[in-house]
């Protein structure tokens, strides 16, 4: 059975618009559809409340979650392992024991953390040094 599987950007963020799924997972859905170095996938300060609102099943209505709301779906995420606990309101950082987003491009720093390392239970990594063979322990660094 292969390790890797690939989830396709754009049908994640497509998928995030159906109401009906849970809102933490479709949170984590548009951090992966946004997500680049390091797996940071970065917001604009109110960005993800109205990424992620809530519909009113009866009535079916739609509003915007509280920011109380919003922190705690996204401590939901970190706490079942699937966002990086450095995740804010203005970056979901997606563990690179789950995504390894090995885009093609210039790394480009975070705005909220201010590097493109990747997180691990262990710490930020570099995973560019990892692919050039140096290693885990040997790619560790301290990042804010």
């Amino acid at each position: 059975m292969p390790q890797w599987w690939k989830l396709r950007r754009r049908t994640a963020q497509e998928a995030a618009q159906a109401l009906m799924l849970d809102p933490a997972f479709r949170m984590w859905l548009i951090a992966v559809g946004r997500a680049y170095q390091g797996g940071h996938a970065n917001f604009e300060a109110e960005e993800l409340r109205t990424l992620v609102p809530k519909m009113n099943r009866s009535t079916g209505e739609t509003s915007l979650y509280s920011d109380r709301q919003i922190g705690r779906l996204i401590k939901d995420l970190i706490e079942a392992g699937i966002l990086a606990p450095a995740s804010n309101r203005r970056c979901l950082v997606i563990p690179f024991t789950l995504l390894n987003a090995d885009i093609q491009y210039s790394p480009v720093p975070c705005p909220e953390h201010g590097h493109d390392l990747s997180w691990t239970p262990d710490g930020w990594i570099d995973p560019v040094a990892l692919v050039d063979g140096l290693g885990v322990a040997a790619t560790m660094r301290k990042a804010g």
